[in-house]
């Protein structure tokens, strides 16, 4: 007779399925706090990626029109640019850091690269920023040229590449080197309305305006024909209604340059040499200038550049304040 197959045992079947009920339940608060911690992680990487990104765009040259075309180098480039930085390239050192001398394949123009101090890493790295926003977004021909940057924020890292400009700075031109070419009034005095050219594309062709703030012989340089152009943004400014972009009101009072000149500080920001020079620029007509000759066409400059540049010999007893505008 055929033997019949026990039937399961349930309390058996039931034991195993509480068994395994409790190691899901053991298993469940591991797994959970796993997915949540892999969640945070994930959207802190994300977070940061972003943050990243928007901070290259704020600080990357744009495509826009109003904006000069803008390369970006990599340091090995600028290295290879200045033969490791040659001592020999050097065209000059100050606080900011030093500039040199060099050329690249895909660029016809030579060089000045302006190689930004990282000692102090914080503030170098804001003056490259504002210098890098503000140049790349001025097209004139009496301001220098931004042609490209490089920036590693990791190494500290910071450089600007403009146009070099062959016969130097005014202050080493003429007030130290006594260059020939600077020694007639007329060039000397097409130097100064170049400057005040500059002043008034700054002023009032710019929106918002931009104020340079540092306005002296060392930052007016000298291209192959003499042509002055104004260089060095690094303590620019956009100027609001009330004050200049990241000044406090109480802030706007002197500035004392390192040739010991004092640049006396307006309400609205600008330096007097700045007001003076863009606004009879800007207006040359007698109800602008009641005081001058309208019939010589007198230009009026004030501040401490046009009695530096003006100082030396000009023969014929010129006044410094007024000079026709056919010398």
């Amino acid at each position: 007779m055929p033997s019949r197959s026990s039937p399961p045992e349930i309390g058996e079947d039931t034991s195993l399925k509480h068994h395994r009920h409790i190691n899901s339940y053991h298993l469940l608060p591991p797994l959970l706090a796993g997915t949540i911690t892999i969640t945070i992680i994930l959207l802190t990487l994300l977070t940061i990626f972003i943050y990243r990104k928007l901070s290259r765009n704020r600080t990357a040259p744009s495509d826009s029109p109003s904006h000069r075309q803008c390369h970006r180098f990599s340091y090995s480039l600028i290295r290879r640019a200045t033969s490791s930085f040659s001592a020999s390239n050097r065209l000059g050192h100050g606080g900011f850091g030093s500039v040199y001398k060099g050329s690249l394949p895909s660029l016809p123009q030579q060089l000045a690269i302006k190689v930004m101090k990282s000692a102090d890493s914080l503030h170098g790295e804001r003056e490259f920023h504002n210098e890098l926003s503000l140049s790349r977004a001025l097209v004139s021909p009496h301001i220098v040229p931004l042609l490209g940057f490089s920036s590693d924020s990791g190494k500290r890292r910071f450089v600007l590449v403009y146009e070099l400009m062959e016969n130097g700075s005014v202050q080493d031109a003429l007030l130290d080197k006594k260059c020939e070419e600077l020694m007639s009034w007329s060039r000397r005095y097409r130097v100064l309305c170049d400057v005040a050219k500059g002043l008034e594309y700054l002023h009032h062709f710019c929106n918002p305006p931009v104020i340079h703030g540092d306005i002296k012989p060392s930052n007016i340089l000298l291209d192959g024909e003499f042509k002055a152009k104004i260089g060095d943004f690094g303590l620019a400014r956009l100027k609001t209604e009330v004050l200049i972009e990241g000044l406090e009101e109480d802030d706007i009072l002197k500035k004392k340059d390192e040739n010991g000149s004092i640049l006396e500080e307006t309400e609205s920001g600008l330096t007097g040499f700045e007001e003076g020079a863009s606004s009879t620029v800007a207006d040359r007509s007698p109800e602008a200038s009641p005081g001058l000759s309208p019939e010589k066409g007198v230009l009026y400059l004030k501040g401490c550049l046009i009695k530096r540049v003006a100082r030396e010999e000009i023969g014929g007893g010129t006044k410094i304040m007024e000079v026709g505008l056919n010398p």
